[in-house]
């Protein structure tokens, strides 16, 4: 049996597997302009992957709550991706000093990915 919850699920993996994917391929194509910027897309794109996760876990919980709990999940869930994500940023420029625009490319990526993960093949 298939219910909204486990349809949700299904589709924040694919869109995290589809994220990492996209990290390595972005990684690769920064690799052009050398390993600290192809570091810092892959980066940029695994920690939005990280708080899409996140973000999933938060907000299809095993139990079926009511319209009202529902909501509350997922605004929880997208605003605890973005306290990752600043967290992570903020760990990447202060402490690993990586390229801000390989960085913001892969965070933009990798929202790019999350929304094409959500479209449904169909035939």
């Amino acid at each position: 049996m298939h219910t909204p919850i486990d349809a949700g699920r299904r589709l924040f993996q694919r869109a995290v597997i589809w994220q990492l994917i996209g990290g390595l391929l972005l990684a690769l194509v920064f690799l052009y302009w050398g390993g600290k910027a192809a570091l810092a897309a892959a980066y940029g794109v695994w920690a939005m992957a990280a708080g899409t996760y996140w973000a999933g876990r938060r907000a299809y919980t095993a139990a079926a709550p009511d319209a009202n709990a529902a909501l509350m999940h997922l605004i929880g869930g997208l605003i605890m991706k973005w306290l990752l994500m600043l967290g992570l940023l903020a760990v990447a420029f202060l402490v690993w000093h990586l390229p801000g625009l390989p960085l913001v490319a892969g965070i933009l990526f990798g929202e790019v990915v999350f929304l094409f993960a959500h479209i449904k093949h169909k035939g």
